[in-house]
């Protein structure tokens, strides 16, 4: 068994690597006290768990190629309003529906993988915004800490979410860990720096595939949101 994993390519060490941590981290979040979902709450978790699904199967499109999943805003909301453990289920079993409904050409294990991150990131957010709000429930308090505790718990599911997939692509790719990170953060937010840039009269610098020169050479009285979508592409999982 030890052998034929070692056998398998880099990425897909990572990913049975990433399950088997969501499933031990699980684990850790339901052994907790009071951290199983509460009866009463399973009609509101419920209809959480079908926005899930319906973000995840039906992106929302808001530029040419670009797509994106609001399915995380459920998933974060529900880690906000009911908790780490019923965000653990909402987000795994909402997932799961999504990939029944819309299969895809992903492999299973690509498919565990996704929701092993998802699950992985939810667990890291509400485990940061107990730490700062001393709370499970962070919309449940009221002491001052509970928008701090948000906030940072948001920045860590971003984080957790997209360096984990970052390092899977690169493993999968060959290169260096955490250049498809770089490069992804600079299709987002590459081709406004440049723009400033060619605006203040520095020219336009280079910032790779997501600051490419305009056709014309010069730069243009307003940010040509069409091409950044385009360079953002649709990065699928």
């Amino acid at each position: 068994m030890a052998a034929s994993i070692r056998e398998l390519p880099p990425h897909r060490r990572f990913y049975l690597a990433i399950i088997s941590l969501s499933v031990v981290v699980s684990g850790v979040v339901f052994a907790l006290p009071d951290a199983f979902p509460k009866l009463e709450d399973a009609p509101a978790l419920f209809l959480l768990m079908l926005l899930v699904a319906g973000g995840v199967a039906v992106p929302v499109e808001i530029g040419p190629k670009t797509k994106i999943g609001v399915g995380i805003t459920a998933m974060f909301a529900t880690l906000l309003l009911y908790g780490t453990s019923a965000a653990i289920v909402v987000t795994a079993l909402g997932v799961l529906v999504a990939y029944i409904v819309r299969p895809g050409r992903n492999s299973n294990l690509s498919r565990a993988f996704n929701i092993a991150v998802l699950v992985l990131a939810m667990a890291a957010g509400g485990g940061v915004a107990y730490l700062i709000s001393g709370s499970l429930v962070p919309m449940l308090v009221s002491n001052g800490r509970e928008i701090i505790a948000i906030v940072a718990a948001a920045g860590v599911v971003y984080l957790i979410n997209t360096v984990l997939v970052a390092i899977a692509a690169d493993l999968q790719l060959g290169q260096p860990l955490l250049s498809y990170y770089v490069e992804d953060q600079r299709a987002v937010h590459g081709p406004v720096l440049a723009w400033r840039a060619c605006r203040a009269g520095g020219g336009w610098p280079a910032l790779g595939r997501a600051a490419r020169r305009p056709a014309d050479g010069h730069c243009r009285d307003q940010f040509p949101a069409d091409r950044a979508a385009s360079t953002a592409g649709d990065r699928g999982d």
